[in-house]
């Protein structure tokens, strides 16, 4: 992860670090102070713009880093409930789109590494779509990436065996 944002640009690396606080803040105790306000609406406001521009256009790296930023928001906002800003249906709306622009749909046999950027990328996804499987059924409201996107492989072992157990138990959601 290093690595991918020190090839970011100054203000997205702040828009990341404030977006990773402020999920991190969201889930712990009420004594923990919230990140600056500011530079949470800031970090929304940056990738919210980011939306208009051509993700093809921007370095693949830039885009994974919004990516974990909107899922890093949308769980922010699912850990605040209803509010002033975005809702978590929002945020992972948007990442969802962003994943398949990037075509993180499309299975790429990772390296036999787990910090690989292709095992990140593989990471991202599932992470995206066990997030919207359980969204899905707790609100009752359809999935947004369908089963044909949706491919679990033995190599997907590389994400860990939690990580992989809890995405196979993700994909039979949709089934009950």
């Amino acid at each position: 992860m290093d690595k991918l944002l020190s090839a970011c640009p100054d203000d997205l690396k702040s828009a990341f670090h404030a977006t990773l606080s402020a999920a991190v803040r969201s889930l712990s105790t009420p004594n923990v102070p919230a990140v600056d306000p500011r530079l949470a609406k800031k970090a929304a406001d940056m990738v919210i713009a980011c939306q208009y521009e051509n993700a093809s256009i921007r370095p693949y790296t830039t885009n994974i880093v919004y990516l974990q930023i909107m899922v890093l928001m949308a769980i922010e906002a699912e850990s605040r409930g209803p509010g002033k800003s975005h809702s978590f249906s929002f945020w992972l709306g948007n990442a969802v789109a962003l994943a398949y622009s990037m075509r993180l749909h499309v299975y790429k046999k990772p390296q036999n590494n787990s910090d690989s950027e292709e095992a990140l990328i593989r990471r991202i996804w599932w992470t995206l779509v066990i997030i919207d499987r359980w969204h899905a059924l707790s609100t009752s409201t359809p999935v947004r990436i369908p089963e044909e996107a949706i491919s679990l492989y033995a190599e997907d072992r590389l994400m860990g065996d939690d990580f992989y157990h809890l995405a196979r138990k993700s994909l039979t959601l949709s089934h009950t």
